[in-house]
């Protein structure tokens, strides 16, 4: 009995050791778990995890505690945007969810490093999938895990991107094992989930994948790209129905050329392969670590061995052409492709190039503490990168008159590494060698990651005297700021609407409304309404006066502004505060009633009720009952129960035509693109659990 109880034991000691390392990359989160929220580590007063997922997931978690309903829409920012169709909200991402368990944002951060977790999971997955050994493919688990890049991100508050990295080396590993095609659709559509635009980056490498490494022949390969692709479709539809009837009315369909290789990575900053710095943008962060850097190289100049790591290398090189965007440029046609024309930031493909390395790395671990005998030319290139760090550390110093810490710590370690390769046929034993790659690696990735972001506390912009002002106020309003002055996270948790607001998907009709209202020009596509030229919010629309009418027709009574407004209609409230507030003299209420066309014969509809996805308005007749919120697809409008048709006022308003005497006017936002996109996701698990089902029995 205790023979056969030994394996089992040695067995479940390795499985425990093994979750353990796959533990680390938690690490590289500590400093934000513990100390607040993550900045870029430049000097960027931003992130998009206060900007878009914190209110975000705030604003799902009160709709779901307050009103008992799922929000459709999103009446924080803009006057008001579908939820349901914008990917940042993680809505129909269901492992975000877990998020709301925790006090935000700390259940966010919570969530994010979990997902390295399971990110370095299926990487160790993958590489055993290629024949890689236990420990190697550790190597390679933590080298993806724990990117640097990933921790930088982190810092920009790239949440949904983190997500839907976690999945990509599940979808390889899944592809490698599964038989049918349903599991390598269910991986693809969790990742569209988490980020559709990943997806489309990731799927330029999977594609590929496949055709080189095809599981089957002929008919056999067709059925299985249909039953995934069509899988992929289901789980993803909640998604991408709402997504397809939301894209054709946003400004991020007219992407030009310039928006879009505006991020590419340019050829100065290649100098992020040996040292952890951005070049003063966190998309052209990419310091895969110097260890790691050390075994790619090794892997280049194993000619016997380079077979097995030759559509990564590959791979490696055609994703950094793309990031640096050589694929725009003079070729203005690819912009227009359907899926690329979507895409703002080709430095993204920079975490091809880190997944690639990955996978690199692991296998180029195994091979080292497999080889018997001395490699010249592995002793070679140890020598040359010791020489090289050396040398490149000197001429740093003596240019810059001063020694930084990005440069010791990239240049030391990549030292370091090639002392290793230029020693290893002297390890009398794998193991240690194994041992003493893995701890510089880890080391080296964890202060990469450190350095790559900073943590703070004071994030709050709104001044509370503002605050107070605004709380007190019971009736119907929304704030316009053109300096940014509050955050959205504080506009959700104070239950506060905005005229104005950051988020890459906007209605294009209300874009164009907002540039006459703010008085900002729109200069090509942005993330902010208004615009925020130099990223300066507190001084860049100084100079541009807003139009009262056009903001009371949008119900905006209080202005909010690092700058004094010079304009007699917009009335200074007397506060303690740096910041300046404003009352509009030309408000609206919410809803109104117009007779005979004229504005100024008017009379205020009661607000009854109103939820994310319901308005009810009390209203006396006749006239043109206008409700000062964005006309949008989906919204039906019920009189007294009875249907009605929702028309369009003021090019952007909703209005329905009442007759004489009092109504209910219930405005509902019911989509039918989400309704059916959950529909069939239900099909799609249906399709999934059954199989597992017949699968096992």
């Amino acid at each position: 009995m205790s023979t056969d109880l030994k394996p089992s034991a040695s067995r479940n000691r390795v499985e425990l050791w093994t979750a353990a390392v796959l533990f680390l990359p938690v690490i590289v989160y500590l400093p934000a778990l513990i100390g607040g929220v993550p900045f870029p580590s430049g000097e960027s007063q931003f992130t998009d995890l206060l900007i878009a997922h914190y209110p975000n997931l705030l604003y799902l978690k009160q709709s779901l505690l307050n009103d008992h309903q799922i929000p459709l829409w999103f009446s924080t920012i803009y006057s008001g945007v579908p939820f349901a169709a914008n990917p940042l909200s993680g809505l129909f991402y269901l492992p975000g969810w877990i998020a709301m368990l925790f006090p935000l944002p700390f259940g966010i951060l919570l969530v994010s490093a979990g997902h390295s977790v399971f990110g370095a999971w299926g990487m160790f997955r993958l590489l055993q999938r290629f024949g890689v050994e236990r420990p190697s493919s550790l190597v390679g688990a933590l080298c993806f895990g724990m990117m640097p890049k990933l921790a930088a991100h982190l810092g920009a508050g790239h949440i949904s991107l983190l997500y839907a990295l976690a999945w990509t080396p599940w979808l390889f590993a899944v592809y490698m094992e599964d038989q049918q095609g349903w599991l390598t659709g269910t991986a693809a559509g969790m990742l569209f989930l988490a980020d559709p635009r990943w997806a489309v980056y990731s799927g330029l490498l999977f594609v590929p994948f496949i055709i080189a490494h095809r599981q089957f022949g002929g008919r056999q390969m067709l059925v299985f790209i249909l039953k995934a692709g069509g899988m992929a479709f289901l789980i993803g539809a909640p998604l991408i129905l709402p997504l397809l009837e939301y894209l054709p009315l946003a400004t991020r369909s007219a992407l030009q050329a310039d928006d879009i290789l505006k991020f590419g990575l340019p050829s100065s900053q290649l100098l992020g392969l040996i040292l952890p710095v951005s070049g003063g943008n966190i998309e052209w962060f990419f310091y895969p670590g110097s260890v790691v850097l050390a075994l790619l190289i090794v892997q280049l100049i194993l000619p016997d061995q380079k077979k097995k790591t030759r559509f990564w290398i590959y791979s490696l090189a055609l994703s950094l052409l793309m990031s640096m965007a050589f694929w725009g440029k003079g070729l203005d046609w690819v912009q227009q492709l359907p899926l690329l024309s979507l895409l703002r930031v080709p430095a993204r493909a920079l975490f091809l190039v880190g997944f690639c390395t990955a996978i690199i790395s692991g296998i180029t671990m195994q091979q080292l503490t497999e080889m018997e005998e001395k490699d010249k030319n592995t002793q070679r290139i140890g020598i040359i990168l010791l020489l090289f760090s050396v040398m490149m550390a000197a001429g740093f110093i003596l240019i810059t008159g001063k020694v930084q810490l990005q440069l010791v710590w990239g240049l030391g370690f990549l030292a370091l590494g090639s002392i290793i390769i230029l020693t290893y046929p002297i390890w009398s034993d794998s193991d240690i060698l194994f041992f003493a790659v893995s701890a510089l690696i880890v080391i080296d990735l964890i202060g990469a990651g450190w350095m790559s972001y900073r943590v703070r506390t004071d994030f709050h912009r709104a001044d509370p005297s503002i605050l107070a002002v605004l709380n007190e106020d019971q009736s119907e309003f929304r704030i316009y700021s053109p300096s940014y002055s509050i955050s959205q996270g504080e506009a959700v948790l104070y239950s506060l609407e905005m005229a104005s607001g950051v988020d890459p998907l906007q209605i294009a009709s209300y874009r164009d409304f907002m540039e006459r209202a703010s008085g900002v020009p729109v200069s090509g596509y942005s993330v902010s309404i208004p615009e925020f030229f130099t990223g300066r919010p507190d001084l860049d629309n100084a100079k541009y006066p807003p139009d009262s009418e056009m903001l009371g027709l949008l119900n905006v009574k209080y202005l909010i502004s690092e700058f004094p407004i010079q304009d007699p209609e917009f009335i200074p409230v007397e506060i303690n505060s740096a910041q300046y507030l404003y009352r509009n003299q030309n408000n609206l209420p919410r809803s109104w009633v117009v007779r005979d066309g004229a504005i100024s014969q008017i009379i205020p509809a009661q607000i009854i009720k109103k939820t994310p996805n319901k308005i009810e308005v009390r209203a006396i007749g006749p006239g043109n009952l206008v409700l000062s919120e964005v006309y949008y697809p989906g919204w039906r409008v019920l009189i007294d129960g009875k249907r009605a048709e929702i028309t369009r006022s003021h090019q952007i308003l909703r209005s329905v035509s009442i007759s004489e005497g009092s109504h209910v006017v219930e405005f509902d936002f019911r989509p039918l693109s989400v309704f059916l996109g959950l529909v069939l996701a239900g099909m799609g698990w249906v399709i999934i659990i059954s199989s597992s089902i017949r699968k096992r029995r």
